[in-house]
């Protein structure tokens, strides 16, 4: 499936413009998809005297197979249900500009044509903080080899672990 990413905007699917903090509602509408909800919260207050501030709560919806073609991807949505990052992990030729990178092509290929600075976060991992793009091998996905198979952006600026 061909995506276009449009930094510091959203991204673009089969000609339909799907914008950061967008609400998910608006997302499900335009994608005219089936999705499963993944919705989880992860209590942490264990760690933090009974503090559930510190609680992890995700917010996703997962498009498994969208227009017919082969693809997995996430949209993950803040607590107020606003988009703010998208995971990609197969099936997917992301098109930057005029740059396009595949999931399944050589890592290093990809990084090459991208064209922007980036650091090695961990083995495997890269970060593009100019394009809040993060991308990842087969091997730091658990897998073996140094294919890409991982992309992430957000709307907001990348953090390193």
């Amino acid at each position: 499936m061909r995506v276009k990413y449009l930094p510091n905007l959203g991204i673009e699917i089969h000609s339909e413009k799907i914008l950061w903090n967008e609400s998910r509602q608006n997302v499900r509408v335009k994608l005219k998809q089936i999705h499963k909800d993944d919705d989880k919260e992860f209590d942490n207050s264990e760690f933090f005297d009974g503090d559930k501030s510190f609680n992890i709560i995700q917010k996703r919806d997962i498009y498994k197979d969208f227009e017919n073609e082969k693809n997995l991807f996430f949209f993950n949505y803040n607590v107020e249900n606003e988009l703010s990052e998208i995971e990609f992990h197969t099936g997917i030729e992301l098109t930057i500009e005029n740059t396009k990178i595949e999931i399944g092509e050589d890592i290093n290929r990809a990084i090459e044509k991208l064209e922007y600075l980036y650091f090695e976060n961990d083995e495997g991992n890269y970060f593009f903080n100019e394009l809040k793009l993060n991308i990842a091998n087969d091997e730091y996905m658990g897998g073996d080899g140094n294919s890409l198979s991982y992309i992430y952006i957000t709307k907001d600026e990348l953090e390193s672990e």
